[in-house]
């Protein structure tokens, strides 16, 4: 803006008019309060105590010589079109150092020369931007002189943020000082050429090409199609303060106008709130979710907005089942279809190990059901083998070689009954099943027994069978359990003596008593406790 100059109205003459600089009262006014008193354009704030401090300055003090730096301020016309105010500076103020001025109202940071060049400059960029009341100037200028120059770009950024909103404040779709309207759903937008064509390159081409809007015209109508005033009013609003209501207005409808007049940063900014947003739409339930997610890829995709194309597309493939649920699922075609499938998750090799698995498992559990059926199952067969009864009045189990037609084997205090239908040979066996998996929890005690005692009983000369792991097992548990429980009982005897051992100590004492030749045994178990001296005359 201030290299190429274009749409000037204001003009600084330097050095008794030898040197011209040119310049937009617009930023002048929105970087610098002194400068809106000299170009009469009231102050932004309201308080009426700093309306007071910032009061414009007349033409005629200006032009008396009173006020330091300023020569004379004198208004002018440019064929009959614009109004072009011109400031003559004092003779005491160069040309280079007023441009480094007018570099840190434009910038926020001024071009100055290293230390071991001249500092001498510095110092009297210090004296001038002392006189046109510019504090950070100063700031910027004592911090090179201290070595401190680290803390100026910080400075200079903050500035910026500054002008921005005070060009809101003063200029932003304001009839004064615009020179062009711009015609939104038949409303008027109202903004300055020299913004736009700063900020925006498509603009700028528009109003300096060879386009109908290029035409040096005062005031410059343009229609804006397909889009809200809204949406355009935060366009125009980023252009000015480098930020924008992209929360309160449509944030699609932003990308949209941005790619079209090739604000990229914008573009990154909606990208990042709107991704935010379809996270906060589809906590719940992706199915039944408002928001298209599929239709804000494709608009992404059409409007060069690659990272929430990118994001949009990792979020489908990541959410595949639920979005293929979706009717607008359908959109999905060509690349992106391929893409989300390729990148599904869970993936479809995923899905098909997992009906293997639940295929097994079916399996497994059938035959387990069936297993377990058996062991409830009862049957009567004609068998042959020997027969096993319970002895009267024990709780031991005999046997005999008579045929068997059909047995009922009862465990002790068991509430149901196994009926035995097979040879021997696989009687026991059965006989330890149906007793682990048909008695009560009060039967497990006597299970036990009956695991112990019943090969036992069983095992003659002739047979000539060994013990089992589950009967070794057993009769090792009992075993250790009847040692636990006499050592138990040894440990508490021991104990038990021990204490009456110390309760039964006695002592001897004499007595002093001359006439007594005897010696009396006195019990002192109360007088050990106490602690008591058993040394005197009793």
């Amino acid at each position: 803006m201030l290299e190429d100059p274009k749409f000037s109205d204001v003009t600084f003459l330097l050095e008794d008019g030898q040197q011209k600089l040119q310049a937009h009262t617009l930023v002048l006014c929105s970087a610098s309060k002194y400068f809106c008193q000299i170009l009469g354009l009231p102050n932004s704030k309201t308080n009426q105590l700093s309306n007071i401090d910032n009061k414009q300055i007349s033409l005629e003090e200006l032009n008396s010589g009173r006020i330091e730096g300023i020569a004379a301020v004198y208004l002018s016309e440019e064929n009959h079109k614009a109004t072009i105010t011109t400031v003559e500076i004092s003779a005491n103020i160069t040309a280079k150092t007023f441009a480094r001025v007018l570099e840190f109202i434009y910038t926020g940071v001024p071009r100055i020369p290293e230390i071991h060049e001249d500092l001498s400059e510095v110092q009297e960029l210090c004296r001038v931007a002392k006189i046109f009341k510019l504090s950070m100037l100063e700031t910027i200028c004592r911090n090179i002189e201290n070595e401190e120059d680290f803390l100026n770009p910080s400075i200079g950024t903050y500035l910026n943020d500054e002008t921005g909103k005070e060009m809101k404040t003063l200029f932003f779709n304001k009839p004064a000082c615009c020179d062009v309207i711009f015609r939104v759903e038949d409303q008027s937008i109202y903004a300055s050429k020299v913004v736009l064509c700063a900020r925006c390159p498509v603009m700028a081409a528009m109003f300096s090409g060879k386009f109908v809007e290029s035409d040096n015209e005062i005031l410059t109508e343009v229609k804006i199609p397909n889009t809200s005033v809204e949406c355009f009013l935060a366009l125009l609003e980023y252009m000015y303060t480098d930020h924008a209501p992209i929360e309160e207005t449509d944030s699609v409808g932003i990308v949209v106008l941005a790619d079209e007049y090739g604000q990229s940063r914008l573009v990154d900014l909606c990208e990042l709130y709107i991704t935010k947003e379809v996270d906060k739409s589809v906590t719940k339930r992706i199915e039944k979710a408002e928001i298209d997610v599929i239709g804000l890829l494709l608009t992404a995709q059409a409007y060069n907005a690659n990272q929430l194309a990118g994001w949009c597309l990792h979020f489908i493939s990541s959410n595949f089942i639920a979005f293929e649920k979706r009717q607008d699922f359908s959109k999905l075609k060509g690349d992106n279809k391929d893409h989300v499938e390729e990148h599904r998750w869970p993936p479809l090799s995923y899905l098909k190990e997992v009906e293997v698995y639940e295929a097994e498992m079916k399996k497994r559990g059938e035959k387990y059901i069936k297993n377990e059926e058996n062991k409830v199952r009862t049957s009567v067969i004609q068998v042959t083998g020997p027969h096993i009864s319970k002895r009267p009045n024990t709780g031991l189990w005999s046997h005999s070689d008579k045929p068997l037609q059909s047995t009922i084997l009862k465990p002790f205090k068991s509430s149901k009954t196994i009926t035995v239908s097979k040879s021997y040979n696989n009687f026991k066996k059965d006989a330890v099943h149906g007793l682990q998996n048909n008695i009560t929890r009060s039967d497990k005690l006597s299970n036990m027994f009956t695991k112990m005692f019943l090969p036992v009983q069983h095992q003659t000369k002739s047979s000539k069978k060994s013990f089992t792991h589950d009967q070794i097992g057993a009769i090792v548990g009992c075993s250790s359990f009847l040692l636990m429980i006499g050592l138990f009982l040894g440990i508490t005897l021991w104990h038990i003596k021990q204490k009456n051992n110390i309760e039964s100590q006695y002592c001897t004492l004499r007595v002093s008593d001359s006439n007594l030749k005897t010696l009396k045994a006195f019990r002192i178990q109360d007088y050990i406790h106490q602690g008591q001296d058993l040394t005197g005359d009793y």
